[in-house]
């Protein structure tokens, strides 16, 4: 059967556009009920996520609290390394004597025996003098003198040269040689033999780096070691 509309063209017209109205309304209210279930969803994540921000500035105040009293463990490592370092310093910085005194016993000639030998740090060379001098060099004055006797002048030539070689010495030099008629301690007796008494003098090399510390440091050994 035929649907007939009796109703004036006028009313047709303002019952659709009703109909579009709320049809545009329905449309608008499920928009807004979908921006409000979205927006519902979004601050429940922030929520959360602030919940979560929280416990972890909790946790890190925690933190902060813990390493504040343990503060001193801190402290106590800074002056360990600090121990250390100076514990390097003066390692790197000492005079080892028992050394050269090795060294010096092993280059002795045989024709030629020491009967002192007597030695001190330089003032450049003493910690906390703040002259201290950062490369090798002659230092210019006298460091370590050898005093001994030797058979001819070529013997005390040859030992000389061989405090040349020390890497702990430098600019080793003559000061005085004197012929004497005999010289008692020479093979356990004394020998008619003619001698050369000297003394010889060297200087240290300085230290490659400063010494951390001041202290008089001297040496002295005497005796007929060759």
């Amino acid at each position: 059967m035929k649907r007939i509309n009796l109703l004036p063209p006028g009313e047709r017209d303002k019952a659709s556009r009703e109909q579009h109205m709320a049809y545009a309304l329905l449309g608008l209210v499920a928009l807004v009920v979908a921006l409000g279930a979205v927006y519902l969803m979004f601050n429940r994540q922030v929520t959360s996520k602030q919940d979560r921000v929280n416990e972890l500035q909790a946790r890190v105040s925690q933190v902060d609290q813990q390493v504040a009293t343990l503060k001193w463990a801190e402290t106590l490592q800074s002056q360990r390394v600090a121990m250390m370092t100076t514990a390097k310093q003066i390692f790197d910085a000492r005079v080892d004597w028992s050394n050269i005194a090795e060294e010096v016993s092993l280059l002795v000639p045989d024709n030629v025996w020491l009967t002192e030998m007597t030695a001190e740090v330089p003032a450049p060379m003493l910690a906390g003098s703040g002259i201290g001098q950062a490369a090798g060099g002659n230092t210019g004055q006298t460091d370590v003198t050898f005093r001994g006797s030797a058979f001819s002048m070529k013997d005390v030539a040859e030992f000389i040269s061989r405090l040349g070689l020390m890497p702990q010495l430098d600019g080793p030099s003559l000061v005085s040689a004197e012929k004497s008629s005999s010289q008692t301690g020479v093979s356990g007796g004394t020998s008619s033999r003619p001698v050369i008494n000297f003394e010889v003098t060297a200087q240290l090399r300085p230290f490659l780096v400063n010494p951390p510390y001041a202290v008089t440091a001297t040496a002295t050994t005497a005796g007929g070691a060759q």
